[in-house]
C-alpha cells in the first residue's frame, strides 16, 4: 500500500514538471529580437539585451499578459 509520504512525493513531482513545461512554453513565446531598444520603452540598450532595466520588462510581461487575458494578439 502506497503511504502519504509516496503519494505526495509523486504530487510534488508531477507539479514540478508542470510548472518546468509551462516556463518553457512561456520563454518560447516572448522571444524578441535583439533591437538595440529597449521593447519597452525605446531606450538604446546595449547588445543582446531587449529591455533597458527590469522595470520595462516587467512592464511588457503585464502588457502581454493582459492582452492575453483580453483575446488581443501579443506583440
Amino acid at each position: 500500500m502506497t503511504d502519504i509520504i509516496d503519494m505526495a512525493s509523486d504530487r510534488e513531482q508531477l507539479d514540478r514538471e508542470n510548472a518546468l513545461r509551462a516556463a518553457r512554453r512561456a520563454a518560447e513565446r516572448e522571444k524578441l529580437p535583439d533591437t538595440g531598444q529597449c521593447h519597452y520603452c525605446g531606450e538604446e540598450t546595449p547588445q543582446a539585451f531587449r529591455f533597458c532595466d527590469a522595470d520595462c520588462r516587467d512592464g511588457w510581461q503585464r502588457e502581454q499578459a493582459a492582452k492575453v487575458r483580453s483575446g488581443r494578439p501579443i506583440d
